[in-house]
């Protein structure tokens, strides 16, 4: 019925030959004539000589298989190897062929195309493989490695925007706002093709995204009903490239799978099967910045069903660049206690914490502290608590001496982002605008202030040159200080405390 062309590990091609049976065989009454013309073709097709055209010669069978698609009762299977008796023969009932194609080619039952299938495998082991890790040094602190996209480490990351809809009412059009709050995963229900996600440093966007692409590879693999083929990658990688998106995003399939071919075809990038991820814009230079949206904005005219979603920081610069207000925003959510407590039982797995003082430890931290909890802050947390001296929470200022660190360069710098400028002069200029806000007892200063001391400072330590970077790492980037309008004021008034009395003189 068919046959099948490959070369044996040293080199020779095999012919396989295949004949085809309909239902069961057995040595019964009934089917046993089957089985009499199952051996009269495996017969011919033994002694076949089979032409092959690239390259051109004829060959006998290296393997004449016979496949039924019912069961191959054993007397029917030794009645045909005794009476042909060559051992190119190889029986083959339902019972058999099912299970290696599960083994060897599970795709074929949920009808994911050859080059789709070992991508999706590949990068969902990728996903879980990458570990988040925080080596936080220092009395009372652990080194954590462990994978935030697993179901039984991933605190859920919400997201949030205000939805505008518009009503009639006694012959008026009223506008009214929504405020919708889902779980990012739910982003793929949602029917806008441009998407942003913005959240502070250490918010859970970029675990997140990868939970994301993880659950849309494991949903593809396992429902037929879903044909979505994801692809992730930072915002940094792709600004060396001078591909297209949709040639960028298939060489990045290709370098996860291993293989030749691309995991996706032009028809999927017309129907829309492609979510692209492009994480962290805010990761590089501004000029960068508008060429990958420009490609964006490219690949949405040419492939407009297809879902392209794009993280940052939330800086200023970018939410309000004219080329992104075509992209539905989003942004990322404070987590809540039960998120935190999640986090907080995969750090302290060892048991170095009872259930009961973590629960109180983070309500504290919650409540006394009164700061908007995050995924790094509750893990610089739970690293830091230290029971046996019945510090929990710890020290304030030794939480925020690590967390301030992390926020200033060094989880950039360990997650290999290469353009931070040295977190000691911003931690410097932080100290010195804290304390001088905090001598006028002020918690807002206006920005042409903050661009006043921070140049000023800067030139008496020759680092004059490098304004434009220190300026806006200081102020966007480093997710301490919030900019709303001209002003400007740290996130939390106990950061600006921390800051202020870390920057007295005498």
């Amino acid at each position: 019925d068919c046959i099948m062309l490959d070369h044996s590990r040293l080199g020779a091609l095999e012919l396989w030959a295949i004949q085809t049976k309909r239902g069961p065989l057995s040595m019964g009454s009934d089917v046993n004539k089957n089985v009499e013309v199952a051996i009269s073709q495996l017969r011919t097709a033994l002694a076949a000589q089979i032409t092959i055209h690239n390259p051109r010669l004829q060959q006998l069978p290296s393997k004449v298989l016979l496949i039924a698609s019912g069961k191959i009762s054993k007397g029917a299977k030794e009645h045909i190897h005794r009476t042909l008796n060559d051992g190119r023969i190889q029986v083959l009932g339902s019972e058999d062929i099912i299970p290696l194609i599960d083994e060897q080619y599970p795709e074929f039952w949920i009808g994911v195309a050859a080059s789709k299938f070992p991508y999706l495998q590949k990068l969902s082991t990728h996903l879980l493989k990458i570990s988040d890790t925080l080596s936080l040094c220092g009395k009372g602190s652990i080194g954590i490695e462990y994978s935030p996209i697993a179901d039984s480490a991933y605190a859920q990351v919400y997201v949030s925007s205000y939805d505008e809809k518009y009503r009639r009412s006694h012959g008026q059009t009223i506008q009214e706002h929504k405020f919708t709050q889902f779980p990012l995963e739910r982003i793929v229900e949602r029917r806008e093709k441009l998407i942003l996600i913005t959240g502070d440093g250490g918010s859970g966007k970029t675990t997140g995204l990868r939970r994301l692409a993880f659950k849309i590879a494991q949903d593809t693999l396992t429902r037929e009903t879903s044909a979505r083929i994801p692809v992730i990658f930072r915002a940094a990688d792709f600004s060396s490239s001078s591909l297209r998106l949709s040639e960028y995003a298939a060489t990045v399939t290709v370098g996860i799978s291993g293989t030749d071919e691309a995991a996706f075809t032009e028809r999927d990038l017309v129907d829309g099967n492609v979510f692209i991820i492009v994480d962290g814009l805010d990761e590089v230079a501004g000029g960068e910045r508008a060429i990958i949206i420009s490609k964006i904005l490219d690949f949405h005219n040419d492939f407009p069903n297809c879902v392209v979603l794009l993280s940052s920081r939330e800086y200023r610069s970018i939410v309000s660049m004219p080329t992104v207000r075509g992209f539905r925003h989003f942004r990322i959510q404070p987590i809540d206690m039960r998120q935190a407590a999640k986090i907080f039982d995969t750090i302290n797995e060892s048991g170095r914490i009872t259930p009961v003082a973590a629960k109180e430890a983070l309500r504290r931290l919650n409540q006394v502290h009164g700061f908007d909890l995050n995924p790094l802050l509750v893990t610089i947390f739970a690293a830091s608590a230290d029971v046996e001296r019945g510090d929990i929470p710890p020290n304030i200022t030794e939480v925020f001496s690590k967390f301030t660190e992390m926020m200033l360069g060094r989880w950039d710098i360990e997650r290999g982002i290469k353009h931070q400028y040295r977190p000691v002069v911003k931690d410097f200029l932080l100290c010195r605008l804290g304390f001088e806000m905090h001598k006028e007892g002020v918690r807002v200063w206006p920005v042409s202030r903050v661009r006043e001391l921070v140049s000023a400072e800067l030139e008496k330590r020759g680092f004059a040159s490098d304004f434009a970077v220190f300026f806006d790492e200081v102020l966007n980037r480093c997710g301490l200080l919030i900019v709303d309008g001209d002003n400007v004021e740290f996130r939390h008034h106990l950061i600006q405390e921390y800051f202020a009395g870390r920057g007295v003189a005498d």
